[in-house]
């Protein structure tokens, strides 16, 4: 999976998007990922280290599956809201 990291209306943001989805390479758009609905989880025992990112629709991506990331035009948080 390849995460891009920006606003949809980003020209940037979404032509990284689009040109990775026009060669069938999984990509998922997060526009705001410090302040989406997105979980971060990180598990340490004596054996072994495991981060997962679970998304608001279900989806847990675990750090492994990650090919690549894109940071494009993020926005911080809305002062109005």
């Amino acid at each position: 999976m390849h995460l891009v990291l920006g606003e949809p209306h980003d020209p940037l943001s979404a032509g990284v998007r689009d040109a990775l989805v026009a060669r069938h390479c999984p990509v998922r758009l997060m526009p705001s990922p410090i302040f989406g609905p997105l979980r971060f989880a990180w598990r340490l025992d004596a054996s072994s280290s495991r981060s997962t990112l679970t998304f608001d629709d279900g989806l847990e991506l675990p750090a492994e599956d990650i090919a690549g990331v894109f940071v494009g035009g993020v926005t911080g948080p809305d002062p109005a809201g």
